[in-house]
């Protein structure tokens, strides 16, 4: 018996008990439903009837004193008897899967006997099912109070819950309170009764006698009924009978029916088991012979005896149904039997001869058929369909495994993820605490107004002049080089898009390109032998001294005999100290490819201002996706020299015999920067 249960029994209220085994009865006319305790054995009734013993047997409670408590519900003495003896699950559900509900049903159809846990992962309670035969009662202990919920509250709590929960088959066998050790007075009563034989002329006639005791049983019966009752309404505290709200198994499909349809149905039942023996004693012993005066004396005690026998039966229900569900018919013969066997100790050899030739008929009536054929087939088809079902178990069982493995691989999963979510909340908030406060302005704003300026920290130093000459390495360059901003606003105090002015500005593709195209262009051409095939660019790049950012070129060009002056806009446009143009460059900072139509307007443009300036070395179309077949045929168009040119200058644009400009075509991904045409 576990520390749990000793401790859910102590928390019961007592109540009187007299002990020994006068006590047990006493508490079981009374329709007691709790724990008797006798040192270490605990005795555990449900309305009256024992369910069982732990720790011991009924022996331990002959002539012993001991404490009796009641149990808040009727499901609790059921439930610790079931918990101690059941083996272990028959299956396994989780309730997203299987609801409770469905299981009840089934469980309800199949007349089960023993209980439904639901309490592992479950964060409210522990949740119990109690079946004996198919009917249910609920209990629950919920919060971390552990406080006692019941019937249907507990019930559909248990429903609504998510969790997982076993089936726990048990058996359970009543056990009867023995007769006490020294023979009470009422034995001593129809002892002398029986051998007491008056005469003949005080007593009245055997049929008269046994008609009497016909006549009166009835009544006697009714009398019991009434007693029955009154001990109902009269128990010890805290039971039932007095007032406590003690639940009762309920067969979950007849909990809306009216209580009438009870009443009714229990009176019904009664009635057979209350009329049919007396009048079958009463019809047997009429058609017997006369008997001695003794004889009709020794009749009538055992009626009253069969009377009392009958008044305990009813008083005491069984758990067990074949204790329960025997037919009025067979009552009617173990009375007569009973009858016979005790007239047989006093009467005359007549009477013994009729009492065994009565009990020869009714021994051959409780004699058991041999089964037939179709029983027999019938009983191998349930075995064979009840393997079946218990195969199907099995897999259930071990599908509902994997699905816990599954279940616990997501929780894992999901506690993941919100770790993961917690972690970028607080980065969130960090960042949003950290957050610039100023001047806001929007990107295309922010750029339009500012330019970039190369300088070097030390002109005596590493330049890019330098390093074409061969007189200084990359490494020097990169470290005296930098690239300087100059705003038309506070650059200092501008919020961009969410972040500072300096952090937008250097994510920018306009930077980013400048910023290549002084720091890499050169080595490239230089370290892959085109310093010829590239000469006009090669030469142009140590002479960049800033960029604009949305620049504009004023060029002044003749089309259809007039001469037109316009500005040229472009993305980024690089002159040298003198403000001429050496390259202009179009951005395409889109997913998508860069067209035809763009590829036409850096063409275009850049003819203009090359004819315009002589000082223009090439011009820039940027993708961050990347080119057109049609774009790159219009590149190649412009840039072929002719069938007879001897032209050795990569991808060039011919604006006039010797002059022109390298057309460059750049493909920006993943902030590196890859020049697609010409290819080096």
């Amino acid at each position: 018996m576990s520390m749990r249960t000793v401790e859910l029994v102590s928390e019961w209220d007592a109540v009187p008990f007299d002990g020994g085994y006068d006590g047990l009865r006493s508490l079981s006319d009374q329709g007691f439903s709790g724990a008797v305790t006798a040192g270490p054995t605990q005795l555990f009734m449900l309305n009256g009837t024992v369910v069982g013993i732990l720790e011991g047997d009924i022996e331990d409670f002959d002539g012993t004193d001991g404490t009796a408590r009641t149990a808040p519900h009727d499901a609790l003495p059921l439930l610790i008897v079931m918990q101690d003896r059941a083996e272990g699950p028959r299956a396994q559900y989780y309730t997203e899967d299987t609801a409770i509900s469905e299981v009840d049903r089934t469980l309800e159809d199949g007349n089960f006997t023993g209980f439904v846990e639901l309490s592992e992962n479950v964060l409210s309670g522990d949740y119990y099912l109690v079946y004996h035969q198919g009917r249910s009662m609920s209990v629950a202990w919920v919060g971390n109070s552990k406080r006692l919920v019941t019937d249907e509250a507990a019930f559909e709590q248990a429903d609504d819950e998510v969790g997982i929960y076993q089936v726990m088959p048990a058996d359970i066998e009543p056990v009867e309170i023995p007769e006490p050790s020294a023979p009470s007075p009422a034995a001593d009563d129809v002892g002398v009764a029986t051998g007491s034989a008056p005469s003949d002329a005080s007593q009245p006639s055997d049929a008269q006698s046994v008609a009497d005791v016909a006549d009166t049983e009835p009544a006697s019966a009714t009398a019991a009924d009434v007693t029955e009752q009154e001990r109902g309404t009269a128990g010890p505290p805290g039971s039932k009978a007095a007032g406590a709200s003690q639940g009762t198994a309920v067969d979950r499909t007849q909990r809306e029916e009216p209580d009438a349809r009870s009443e009714a149905t229990a009176a019904t039942e009664a009635e057979p088991a209350t009329t049919t023996p007396t009048e079958s004693r009463a019809t047997e012993q009429s058609e017997k012979p006369p008997t001695p005066a003794g004889g009709s004396q020794t009749a009538a005690a055992t009626t009253d005896s069969d009377a009392v026998g009958e008044l305990e039966t009813r008083s005491i229900p069984s758990l067990d149904p074949e204790r329960s569900s025997s037919t009025p018919e067979e009552t009617a013969r173990s009375a007569a039997s009973s009858t016979a066997a005790q007239s047989a100790d006093t009467a005359s050899t007549q009477s013994q001869s009729t009492a065994t030739a009565s009990a020869q008929p009714a021994a051959s009536e409780q004699r058991q058929p041999e089964p037939s054929p179709e029983l027999e087939a019938k009983l191998e088809e349930r075995v064979a369909e009840i393997t079946e079902l218990e195969s199907e178990i099995r897999d259930l069982s071990a599908e509902n495994e994997e699905l816990a493995a599954e279940r616990d691989r997501l929780v894992a999963e999901l506690e993941e993820a919100r770790a993961e979510i917690q972690r970028l909340e607080a980065e969130l908030a960090a960042a949003g605490e950290a957050a610039p406060s100023g001047e806001t302005l929007s990107p295309a704003a922010a750029i339009d107004g500012t330019n970039l300026f190369i300088r070097y920290h030390s002109k005596g130093d590493a330049t890019l002049e330098k390093a074409q000459n061969g007189g200084a390495d990359r490494a020097a360059v990169e470290e005296n080089l930098r690239l300087e901003h100059h705003t038309q606003f506070d650059a200092a105090d501008t919020v961009v898009d969410g972040e500072t002015f300096e952090a937008f500005l250097q994510n920018s593709i306009q930077y980013r390109f400048a910023d290549w195209l002084v720091r890499n262009l050169l080595y490239e051409i230089r370290d892959t032998g085109h310093e010829s095939a590239m000469g006009v660019l090669y030469e142009a790049l140590p002479k960049a001294d800033r960029a604009e950012l949305n620049g504009n070129v004023s060029v002044t060009y003749t089309e259809d005999g007039q001469e037109h002056r316009s500005q040229e806009t472009f993305d980024v446009v690089v002159r040298d100290r003198m403000g001429n143009p050496l390259a202009v460059a179009n951005i395409n900072d889109s997913r998508q490819p860069a067209t035809e139509g763009q590829m036409t307007d850096i063409i275009q443009n850049a003819e203009r201002v090359g004819n315009a300036s002589d000082s223009l070395a090439a011009a820039f179309l940027v993708t961050s996706s990347f080119f057109e077949p049609e774009a790159l045929e219009t590149a190649r168009e412009a840039t072929s020299s002719g069938l007879f040119s001897r032209d050795k200058r990569k991808s060039f644009v011919n604006l006039s015999r010797k002059g022109g400009y390298h057309l460059c075509l750049l493909e920006a991904r993943n902030k590196e920067f890859h020049l697609a045409v010409p290819e080096l």
